[in-house]
């Protein structure tokens, strides 16, 4: 990975918000590991899928099964990943020695992960709904959300 010279680097990115202090420590337990890369594995699926969905977008109307079947899709990643995060976070918070010496996620992430979590919530809800019950509330609700 391509580092900005030391000083920018550590203006811009400063080590307290951006790298946890388990950083240095030794490498983490197998099932940890395999829960972060699954976790990022969906995160980087779910990237794909909403990009899709952007797509569809540019001609909501025409291609509005598009939309729906990929909104669809993105709603399952998003809660195998919501399962998959919250099973660490209740590792973390029940002190499974194997979670806690992975240590905490970013400081960040920690602060960014309730709002994202209510607005794609939000914006599925809304999507899920707004296919059964088309040109109401739920439609509008769906775009402000988004």
């Amino acid at each position: 990975m391509n580092r900005l010279p030391e000083p920018l680097d550590e203006v811009l990115f400063p080590a307290e918000l951006f790298r946890p202090e388990s950083v240095d420590k030794p490498a983490a337990d197998d099932g940890v590991v395999a829960n972060s890369r699954l976790t990022a594995t969906l995160g980087a699926s779910l990237v794909l899928v909403l990009s899709a969905v952007g797509v569809t977008l540019l001609d909501v109307e025409g291609l509005i099964e598009w939309h729906a079947a990929l909104g669809i899709a993105a709603g399952v990643v998003v809660l195998v990943k919501l399962t998959s995060t919250g099973y660490r976070l209740v590792r973390y918070c029940t002190r499974d020695g194997r979670y806690v010496a992975s240590g905490p996620p970013f400081i960040v992430l920690r602060l960014l992960a309730p709002l994202l979590v209510v607005l794609t919530a939000s914006v599925i809800g809304t999507g899920i709904v707004t296919l059964y019950e088309p040109d109401t509330i739920w439609l509008t609700l769906h775009e402000a959300s988004f």
